[in-house]
This record gives C-alpha cells, structure tokens and sequence, in this order.
C-alpha cells in the first residue's frame, strides 16, 4: 500500500514537470546576443564606481562564578561585522564574525583567550538577476529539502525573466573528533559535503521548482584513534522535490510540495543494488541500511477583502531526513482548517484553526495517538487601547495495540494553554508617556490514565504586570513590575513571586545615557526554597557620528537556599561593546 501511494505521487510529479517544463525556453533572455548584452549592462557605469557602508563590532565579556561551578565560559570575545560594497552597480553584501572563548580565565590577557575559535566569513555578490554566494552561506530551497542550512563553499542563483534556478556546492559539517578531556564528552562526527540544485519557472505568486539535493560523509576526516563505529556512522542522502503555487481568479492560492528522501544510516553496511526510481544507482549507492521516505506539504487559501479562509494538509513519513534541514518532526499527519476575519475597520482581528493529528503512520509502533488540535487568536485595538487573547486545546486518544485479541487501555491526555496581553498608553500634553501594560498566560496538562502512580500533571503559569514612565524633555525612563510564575509537576509545586524597578537618564541627549535595574524572586516549594537578586547597570555612550559605546555590570545574588542539592552562589558578568557605522 506504502508503495503505491508513494508511487502515485511520482506519477503526479512526472506529470507536472512534462506540464511546465516546455514553458522554460519562453521569456528567458540569453546574453548570445548584441542587444540582449547591450541592455544587460545599460546603466551599469553611471552609478558610483565605489561605496561602502555597514557597522563592525568587538564584544568583550567576562563570567566569573562564586559558590557553584561556571555555567558559561569564563571570558569569550566576538568581533564581527555586516557591510555592503558597491563597484558601479554591483552590490556585495559582506559579513565577518570571528569569536574565541577561554574555559579558564575571565580575562583576555593569556594565550587561552584565543582558543576555541569560531569563525564565519561569507559575501553574496549580485546584479540584476546573478546572485553569487561564497564562504559561509546559507540557500533556503523548501521547507522539506533545503531549509536554510549553513554551508562552507560557493553558490550560485539565476532569475533571467521568469526562469530561476539555483545551485550550491559546500561543506555542511567539519570533522570533530571525540575530545576525552571536555567535561562533557562531544558527539564524534564526519566531515560532510554536499550540493543541491533547484529548476523552476514563474513568479513570486505562481512557480513550479524541481529540487535535487546529495549530501555525503567523508570517512576519512575523522582521527581513526578516535573513531567509535558502535556510535558514530557515514550518512549518505538523496533527496528530490517539487514544490509549486498557483493562484486562481486572483483569490485563491494553491501550493505543493512533494519530496521523497534516500537515507543511508551507514555506508560502511554491504550494498544491496535496490535502487529507487526518484534515487538512480548512479546517484546513490543503496546499502542496507538504505531506507525510502516521503513528504508531503499542500494547501489551500481564499482570501476576499476581510475574510481568509484556508485547508492545509502535512505528511511526513517515520524516519523521513533530508541532510539539507536541521530538524523535522516525522511520523505526523496533519489536516488542519483555517479561518480568519478582520472587523470594524482592523480594529478586532479574529484567527482560528481546528484539525486532526495522528502519527503511527506506517503502523509498527506499540501505541499511536488520534489528537485535536486547534487554536484561536483574538486582537482589538483602539488608540490607546490594545487587549489580546489566544487560546489552544490539543486532546488525543492513545490506542494501546500490542494486541488485537486483548482490551485496549485507553488514555486520555488534554493540553491546554491560555494567554492573555493588554496595555493602556497616556500621553500628557509635555510629550511625558504613561504605560502600563500586563501579560498573563496559563498551560494545563493532564494525563487521565486509570493507574493514577503513572499519572502525570502539570501546570505553568505566567504572570507580568507592568508600568513605564517616560518624560519628554529631560530624558527620564522610569520602570517597575510585579511577576508571579507557578509551575506544578508530578505533584511538585514551585512558586516565586518577583517584583523590579528600573530607571535610565539621558545625560547628554542622543550622546550619553546610564541605567539600573533590580529583580528580587521568592522562590518557594513544598521541599525548596531559595531568593534570588538580579541587578544590573548599564551605560551608553556615543562620542561620535559613527562610534558607540556599551558597557554593563550584571551581578546575580542566589541566597537563602533550602533543600536538595540547594546552594547559595553568586555570579557576576562584565560586557563591553564598541561598534563602528559607516
């Protein structure tokens, strides 16, 4: 069954690019020709044959801990910068960070200040439809092959007319050794490579993209004294989609995405000849371990003047991974339903979804859930006034199916989260601004199972109210705020109570400013207890056009500890950064 469905849907793919694919050679502009190459460059020289423009910044600090053991590195420094270059009119966007951390010292003046580097140098060139990209770059493809995944290398893009395509080649992982000294032991990796490709045809509103994507550990980057094969495996991955959108009647927006996925777990495993249709031999050597999955992500959206409406489906297979992204849930299927309507001109906004979730989806799990999930969002906004609510409901059914000829034992698991935001503003005829603003939020858990030892419930609430005054003449911020927070699990119950002030002064108006402020929490439980005292102050400075200054003293106070493991400990944290604009 697996099969098939997997099977119609490439029959679909197949069909939509023979459907498209004739329309590429129409509104492309080839460069073969003296008017096309005349009018490509038109323009070019009359633009300023060089500028340049951007911020860099160097950002010291210092963490030192009393009482406990350090819970960051004691000194780290970053320098980096963002910037733009121009050469007539091609525009090269830059940015540089270069950053070091020293887990020993809380000051820059030794040899270990300079250890642990980090670095990211990478520009992305363009004019008219080239866009290059070189060095530490990033390509957002789709959201099931190419998400946004960092990579060391080169990448190129081409928008000529409506034709688009893009293409990359690049190191998505470095060599890392298991390091035995760290306190705590890293997890050994390969050096990957990769490359990716995208087609496509269209607009931003309508276009039809191929994507094909290959990713592949280097067994040989790793140190062999190091190398553990009972932990640590060569991944190889293939993964190809297409990914469109319509729209219709200038109202309706129809969009697809399809992908199916060639994971190798291990390369090292004996190969086995089984290639795919979507995965050649040629492309992908399958092992063993070699297993076939897919994605799917379509919907529906209608939207006239103020009411939207809209169906979207999701399916991603168990064990679907495409090295391109960094994270997916897998083994869910999703149908959700969508509304939204816009009253008395904008000033009441209302948003809702409500869908079925189920996982399980090849059915070889022990248990599987059926689940609601829906939400609402609700906002009104006059002057002054602004009042928000949202609210989500999740409940799920949990199906026990070791075996079919037993009682199944059922659970029920209802989740649901509340939120509450408002704020009020008074502006006084002097410019001086009143706030006063509150936050209020409350998620509940339980777990209805019939033997109440395995029953777990929790419950977190969030609580923030708020005042900020603010003069218009002599540069005085004044805040203060009361918080509460409650977490309850398994029975064990924290609450703290948090009440803070704040004030800030320009001394010098848009040149010099200083700032303080104070936190102090209660925290107390039926077997933990503990105060905690925030404090910090900060000052800005600006003694120029194009230099700033920031400087700030953070001190952390935990006393009065009662219970497990409990301790007093104080922390203090020193920042520094200067910034350059140009």
């Amino acid at each position: 069954m697996k099969d098939k469905y997997c099977y119609s849907r490439l029959l679909l793919l197949s069909f939509l690019l023979l459907t498209v694919l004739p329309a590429f050679s129409q509104d492309v502009e080839p460069l073969t020709d003296k008017d096309s190459r005349k009018k490509f460059f038109e323009g070019f020289y009359k633009a300023d044959p060089f500028s340049i423009h951007g911020n860099v910044g160097l950002n010291l600090r210092s963490y030192e801990a009393n009482g406990t053991e350090n819970r960051q590195a004691p000194f780290m420094w970053y320098l980096g910068g963002q910037m733009n270059i121009s050469v007539y009119k091609i525009n090269i966007p830059l940015t540089v960070l270069f950053t070091a951390q020293s887990l020993t010292y809380s000051h820059p003046f030794h040899k270990g200040a300079y250890t642990n580097r980090f670095t990211r140098i990478g520009a992305s060139p363009y004019y008219k439809w080239i866009k290059l990209h070189v060095g530490h770059r990033y390509m957002d493809f789709s959201p099931l092959t190419v998400a946004n995944h960092t990579f060391l290398g080169a990448g190129i893009e081409l928008t000529p007319g409506k034709f688009r395509s893009a293409f990359f080649y690049g190191l998505l992982a470095k060599t890392e050794p298991q390091d035995l000294a760290l306190q705590n032991v890293n997890l050994q990796i390969f050096k990957r490579k990769g490359w990716g490709m995208k087609l496509g045809y269209g607009t931003r509103e309508r276009f039809l993209d191929l994507i094909v994507f290959k990713a592949k550990d280097n067994p040989n980057a790793v140190d062999p004294l190091n190398q553990d094969t009972a932990f640590i495996f060569q991944n190889e991955n293939m993964v190809i989609g297409l990914n469109g959108q319509t729209m219709l009647f200038k109202k309706l927006r129809l969009n697809l995405e399809l992908a199916s996925s060639a994971f190798t777990k291990d390369a090292v495993d004996p190969e086995t000849g089984a290639s795919r249709f979507l995965h050649p031999a040629f492309m992908i050597t399958p092992h063993t371990s070699t297993s076939f999955h897919s994605a799917m992500n379509a919907g529906v959206q209608y939207q006239y003047k103020i009411l939207t409406l809209g169906l979207a489906y999701r399916r991603v297979d168990p064990e679907y991974r495409s090295l391109g992204a960094y994270f997916f849930n897998n083994d869910l299927e999703n149908i959700t339903g969508i509304a939204g309507v816009s009253l008395f001109k904008s000033r009441v906004r209302l948003n809702g979804s409500l869908g079925r979730q189920r996982n399980n989806l090849s059915g070889d799990k022990v248990t599987q859930f059926n689940r609601t999930i829906g939400s609402l969002n609700a906002q009104y906004s006059a002057g002054a006034f602004s009042l928000g609510l949202d609210y989500s409901n999740y409940t799920a059914n949990v199906d026990y199916v070791l075996n079919q000829d037993l009682d199944s034992l059922n659970a029920v698991i209802v989740t649901q989260q509340a939120g509450l935001n408002t704020s009020y503003v008074i502006t006084e005829e002097n410019k001086n601004r009143h706030t006063i603003s509150g936050n209020f939020s409350v998620q509940d858990i339980t777990d209805d199972v019939e033997d109440i030892n395995r029953s777990a419930e929790s419950q977190m609430l969030n609580g923030l109210l708020s005042y900020l005054f603010s003069t218009g003449e002599n540069g005085w911020k004044l805040n203060t705020r009361l918080s509460y927070n409650k977490n309850q699990l398994s029975g064990l119950t924290i609450d703290r109570y948090g009440i803070g002030a704040g004030a800030q002064k320009d001394l010098i108006p848009k040149k010099w400013s200083l700032g303080f402020d104070a936190n102090y929490y209660d925290a107390t439980g039926e077997s933990i207890e503990n105060q905690t005292l925030n404090l910090r102050a900060n000052t800005l400075f600006k003694p120029g056009k194009h230099h700033r200054l920031d400087f700030s003293v953070l001190l952390l106070n935990r006393f009065r500890s009662t219970g497990p493991n409990a301790r007093n400990f104080r922390e203090t944290t020193l920042m520094l950064n200067y910034t350059y604009s140009f």
